[in-house]
């Protein structure tokens, strides 16, 4: 077969003289590590809300582990999503009439950052500490002073 250009090669790939290149060495890119391996009981406690509303033990058994120990995590009306306190399988769960005890309004900030909330919601939030532990040593006000002191008293007591 005649073939149109000429494709034998013009010189021997041996005898070729390489010259050095022009661009810079790079090194290869150190490969990312990877992620370490969290099984999902692990990742389920870790990425658990930081307020548990209540506990429902001994009502209803676990679809994963057959456990029947749950906290309540969140609340949407008729409703509350609970967690397997063993496996962290979440569920929603109708909610049982009179099971939550109400809630004590303790003390509630009137002015300032936290205006209308309460200590417990104030430390909640990022800067919130940083504030009670101001307030239970320089407010101008005697009764917050108390209450941020109260407040740090059975919250360390609770963590140690």
């Amino acid at each position: 077969m005649n073939q149109l250009f000429d494709t034998s090669p013009t010189e021997d790939q041996d005898s070729k003289k390489k010259r050095p290149s022009k661009r810079k060495a790079t090194s290869p890119e150190p490969a990312a590590p990877e992620p370490a391996h969290i099984d999902d009981a692990l990742a389920a406690i870790l990425s658990r809300p930081a307020v548990i509303l209540g506990r429902l033990d001994n009502h209803v058994a676990c679809h994963r582990c057959l456990a029947a120990c749950h906290d309540i995590v969140d609340e949407d009306g008729k409703e509350w999503l609970i967690e397997c306190a063993f496996c962290g399988l979440k569920e929603w769960f109708p909610a049982i009439e009179g099971h939550l005890k109400p809630k004590e309004v303790g003390f509630v900030f009137r002015d300032g950052r936290f205006a209308g909330r309460t200590i417990e919601e104030a430390a909640a939030d990022p800067r919130g500490m940083d504030y009670i532990t101001w307030a239970s040593k320089e407010h101008k006000r005697p009764s917050v002073r108390e209450a941020c002191e109260k407040f740090l008293l059975t919250a360390s007591a609770t963590v140690g």
